[in-house]
């Protein structure tokens, strides 16, 4: 099975470094990484300064989901949902959109809380949600430098620093190891880094479903207990993966996803089309005379990833 460019310098670069951690029994492995003291500077200093050396991802990172999964409805388009007299949400109760629409789009009204449905967008109709605090329950996953003391945020939307650490050390100085690098972190840790959000579970207090006290490069079971696996759900693409051979092979979430190139662009923001995808490591298991022969209109996921499933088990199991 080959590798993306992330998963060899995470298996040769760090060796030295990971040898370290086990022995000593270490939680906690980053090599670069922002400042405790460093402050949020926001996503277009960001794109501001890496278009030059990165235009490609400077141009296409402010188009994918993540930076619209918090908007407000006087965003043009960021509301898709129809609404009539018998919808469960009034329009003008919206204060705050949670994510795109790409499946479903869920509203926080302006006490804060969830509005009583969210929008099936293949279906095109109101589907009833529990009313829960959305300022505790949903926002801490669609914006960037959340306090969850004063219930305010840096920027929203998933933006750089969500995922690279509050950038003020090093848009002052230019020095790399003053920013968090996820291609510094073992392919384990990296997943968990997506996993803070993309994983169905509760602090390990029971209170909330995700962790505000995991940092960059920690290891989240520390921070969050999973939830158990038992079928198809929201959000737990971590769980799933975390049970998959994809996970013990150290495949990755963005050895398939593209976190903000042009793939970004694809449905699951995935790095090429889906069957070019698998078959970049699945070649030899496709060609077995057992593997059905794959049509134009047939993908891998229909089989492989039912309801959108991260288990990637073969069919019937």
């Amino acid at each position: 099975m080959t590798r993306s460019r992330f998963e060899k310098i995470a298996f040769t670069g760090l060796g030295a470094l990971l040898a370290s951690a086990i022995v000593l029994g270490v939680t906690h492995v980053a090599v670069a990484q922002a400042p405790a003291d460093a402050t949020y500077k926001g996503m277009n200093l960001c794109v501001l300064c890496h278009k030059v050396k990165h235009p490609v991802i400077a141009e296409a990172f402010p188009k994918t989901a993540h930076p619209k999964a918090l908007r407000t409805p006087d965003e043009e388009g960021a509301i898709v949902a129809k609404f009539d007299e018998d919808s469960p949400v009034s329009k003008a109760d919206i204060a705050y959109i949670l994510g795109v629409g790409k499946r479903k789009q869920a509203y926080i009204g302006k006490d804060g809380k969830t509005l009583p449905g969210q929008w099936d967008v293949k279906n095109s109709k109101w589907i009833r949600q529990e009313v829960v605090d959305g300022m505790t329950q949903c926002v801490p996953c669609h914006v960037t430098g959340m306090d969850m003391k004063t219930k305010a945020w840096n920027e929203k939307g998933i933006t750089c620093e969500s995922c690279h650490g509050a950038g003020s050390a090093h848009a002052t100085t230019g020095d790399k190891t003053k920013i968090n690098n996820p291609k510094t972190l073992t392919p384990e840790r990296s997943a968990m880094l997506c996993g803070q959000c993309h994983a169905r579970g509760t602090t390990l207090d029971g209170t909330m479903p995700r962790s505000m006290t995991y940092k960059f490069g920690d290891d989240l079971s520390k921070h969050i207990k999973l939830a158990e696996v038992k079928g198809p759900a929201a959000n737990q693409q971590y769980n799933e993966w975390l049970g998959s051979k994809h996970a013990t092979s150290g495949v990755t979430c963005t050895g398939c996803h593209d976190i903000h190139g042009p793939g970004s662009a694809n449905p699951g923001q995935l790095k090429k089309a889906e069957k070019e995808l698998c078959s970049g490591c699945h070649a030899a298991d496709l060609a077995t005379p057992e593997h059905p022969k794959l049509t134009d209109a047939m993908k891998c996921g229909l089989c492989h990833m039912p309801q959108g499933t991260h288990t990637f088990k073969m069919p019937g199991q």
